[in-house]
């Protein structure tokens, strides 16, 4: 693919400069040769070059090895308009014309009868009838329901190095892209590649499941030459427009910033987020653990889909206070229980010099059935771990009031109070409650259940990691805490909200 060097050997006259193509096209490139791979999977933002990168290689493929292709959007109607005029844009473009043939809803190789026919999917029956293809690609995949794919996945077999290609913004961290596919497998990371290759480091990553069958990406426009420019500022294209309205997103509409220029799993507002204040962008950080500085946990007794014990440190300038989520344990079934809980703590902080405070659900004090007569939650914990740590009980008699403590929090994520929050990239299920949880017609935490994937239980996703770093929050700032909650501003809110008077 150099410049000057033929496409393919069968093909001398087609020649391609090789600076007209992006990092991904060369990444993809190899792993369509790949006969061990069956699954690739390209996850990122808008105009990061994702569909072009694999119609580009199609095309290539048509050219050199005569590799036929199917490509399913969820609605015939959506053709014409999507990756069907990329392969004819890049036809005409680069002047193939004499080599293909441009039907309704299919490319034919005149070099070789190769093609590639477009199909919705709105006809179940137009799954039938894939097996003679070697690649399956499946465009904005994530308007696919789980069933299309597993009919695709069942019905392309018969030949060698059979491929699925996936294409998708990541629109809903609850898609069953990601629930079903992505987080059953354990991926290790790639190298990016070196010049011509070299995606991103920054927001991009190239991924690898165990089994070695799946490679995963993630790329943004920075990755696409034709809206930020070529490194050798030279070719490529400066696509100034496009990155104003990514600038404006990232200062006025997070969500759309994070799953559009980021690529980053999102699920849009509905307008009754309970933590409306909550800033990924301004709020999630890498933070740095200190063995000397007091550790604060949180624990919150639900065990259903996990047991969750937050991490937290504080730093503290005068009368600002900056609370450090650094890290987060939450126990999945069969490792649900206390024990496995105290023993992945002391596991993950053995060398820890300074105090252990523990915090949490105030109800746990006053019953759990589950634990002999004289204990509670806290207690039993605190047993479980102080013969290695300088431990402390701070839990109060009651719990504060759900809607006043969410407006609490709030307050604190909009900077209106001295406190402030910050949250470690990897406490995934504590950023995901404070992005996701609902509230209900009370003003209260709306904790919706759902059936497992297996059907056998339901739980509530969300609601309950929050819910530690809460009632953390709320007791180490309890003084603030209660002027907030008895100002008559709040008095009023609540009052106007619930048509009911405050019971702090």
């Amino acid at each position: 693919m150099d410049s000057g060097t033929p496409m393919s050997s069968d093909n001398p006259d087609i020649l391609f400069n090789k600076k007209l193509f992006n990092p991904l096209f060369f990444n993809v490139k190899d792993d369509m040769a790949n006969t061990d791979l069956r699954y690739l999977i390209l996850r990122g933002g808008s105009s990061a070059g994702k569909t072009v990168a694999v119609v580009q290689n199609i095309i290539l493929s048509m050219l050199e090895s005569g590799d036929n292709t199917i490509v399913f959007r969820k609605y015939s109607s959506d053709i014409q308009d999507s990756i069907f005029s990329d392969f004819r844009w890049f036809i005409t473009e680069n002047n193939l014309s004499n080599y293909f043939v441009i039907q309704q809803h299919k490319v034919i190789c005149t070099l070789n009868n190769s093609f590639v026919r477009f199909r919705g999917l709105d006809d179940p029956e137009k799954v039938k009838g894939i097996s003679g293809f070697r690649r399956v690609v499946l465009e904005e995949a994530t308007q696919l329901t789980y069933n299309d794919f597993k009919q695709i996945r069942k019905k392309l077999r018969g030949k060698e190095g059979q491929q699925i290609i996936l294409i998708f913004n990541p629109i809903s961290e609850e898609h069953w892209i990601k629930k079903k596919l992505l987080d059953n497998e354990q991926w290790t990371n790639l190298y990016l590649g070196d010049r011509d290759r070299r995606l991103n480091s920054e927001f991009a990553f190239k991924k690898q499941n165990k089994g070695k069958n799946i490679t995963y990406y993630k790329v943004t426009y920075r990755d696409n030459y034709f809206v930020v420019g070529h490194p050798d500022g030279i070719h490529g294209y400066i696509d100034q427009h496009t990155i104003d309205d990514f600038e404006y997103d990232r200062v006025h509409d997070e969500m759309m910033y994070l799953v559009y220029a980021n690529g980053e799993w999102g699920m849009f507002s509905s307008g009754n987020e309970f933590y409306w204040a909550f800033n990924k962008l301004k709020i999630v950080k890498k933070q740095t653990y200190d063995p000397d500085k007091t550790l604060h946990i949180s624990i919150d007794e639900n065990v259903l889909p996990y047991l969750p014990l937050t991490i937290w440190q504080m730093n503290c300038h005068g009368n600002r206070h900056t609370v450090r989520a650094i890290d987060e344990l939450c126990m999945e079934p069969p490792m649900n229980s206390l024990s496995h809980l105290a023993t992945a703590f002391k596991k993950s902080y053995p060398n820890h010099r300074g105090a252990v405070i523990i915090y949490g659900d105030a109800t746990s004090m006053k019953r759990d059935v589950k634990i002999e007569q004289g204990y509670n939650l806290f207690k039993l914990l605190d047993d479980k771990i102080r013969d290695i740590y300088k431990t402390k009980l701070r839990v109060p008699p009651k719990n504060p009031n759900p809607m006043v403590r969410g407006m609490y929090m709030n307050e604190i994520f909009s900077g209106y109070r001295d406190t402030h929050v910050e949250i470690d990239p990897k406490c995934k299920n504590l950023i995901a409650d404070y992005r996701y949880t609902k509230e209900n017609e009370d003003g209260a935490k709306l904790k919706q259940r759902i059936k497992s994937d297996l059907g056998d239980y339901t739980y509530e996703p969300y609601g309950h990691t929050s819910d530690t770093g809460d009632y953390f929050i709320c007791e180490a700032f309890k003084k603030d805490y209660y002027k907030f909650a008895t100002s008559n501003r709040t008095h009023k809110r609540v009052s106007i909200a619930t048509g009911q008077k405050l019971h702090y």
